[in-house]
């Protein structure tokens, strides 16, 4: 069997959903419907994903973090940023990942980021 690390990934954005109204620039009154099918169609993308071999690794994406880094970023609230500020999770989270086992730590260098040492 491969290990997970000898698969192609993919990171998907898992959005909580007290959070997922101004996310989506949806009203509170339709952001919980809309949530469903984000999800629906998110637990499908996994599915097809994992079905084509891919690791999966779902990304958490937080409301605050994600302001401080567009601030950081002098970036606007569109679809490049969340797509450039995954990319930034997705690559912090894995540089983690591998440096677990070599005693390395990591240390926040803000809401959002970590530095290995």
């Amino acid at each position: 069997m491969k290990s997970i690390n000898e698969h192609p990934s993919t990171v998907i954005p898992w959005y909580v959903e007290s959070e997922f109204a101004v996310f989506s620039n949806r009203r509170a009154g339709t952001a919980a419907q809309a949530y469903r099918a984000w999800r629906q169609r998110a637990n499908k993308a996994i599915t097809i994903a994992q079905s084509q071999g891919y690791a999966v690794q779902l990304m958490p994406v937080r409301l605050a973090a994600f302001r401080d880094w567009l601030a950081c970023e002098r970036r606007q609230d569109d679809t490049e940023s969340r797509r450039a500020f995954l990319v930034v999770c997705a690559a912090s989270a894995g540089r983690l990942a591998r440096h677990e086992s070599d005693n390395s730590r990591a240390v926040p260098t803000g809401r959002h980021g970590f530095q290995l040492h």
